[in-house]
């Protein structure tokens, strides 16, 4: 269900887009960053210590990606581990898309637009 959401939402702004609703992906850019895209090592040696000694134990970067994906989304995250998993989840997201971003800071051309 949640990637249909995606889907649509994808659908969605490139409507508006092909409409002339908002601005092109140079002017306006609209980038969708999933916690659960983050990328581990395979020796989960970037897995965050209060991960480490867990009662259910993360083993593969598999796993982490399926534990990310099970945190309830509330406002409010009890466990310790949780909440340091989704702070490196989202700094890794946002460090795989660093070169889209810096592209778009510089004016160079998006992906996107480069692609059609």
């Amino acid at each position: 269900m949640e990637q249909r959401a995606y889907a649509y939402n994808h659908l969605f702004f490139r409507m508006l887009r092909t409409l002339g609703v908002i601005p092109d992906v140079d002017t306006l850019r609209v980038m969708f960053l999933h916690h659960t895209d983050a990328q581990w090592r395979g020796d989960l040696t970037d897995l965050p210590k209060a991960c480490r000694n867990e009662k259910r134990p993360l083993r593969t970067p598999t796993e982490v990606t399926d534990r990310l994906a099970e945190i309830p989304t509330r406002l409010r995250i009890v466990s310790e581990c949780e909440q340091q998993l989704l702070a490196t989840a989202a700094d890794k997201v946002v460090a795989q898309s660093r070169q889209e971003i810096e592209d778009f800071v510089a004016g160079r051309p998006s992906r996107e637009r480069t692609a059609q």
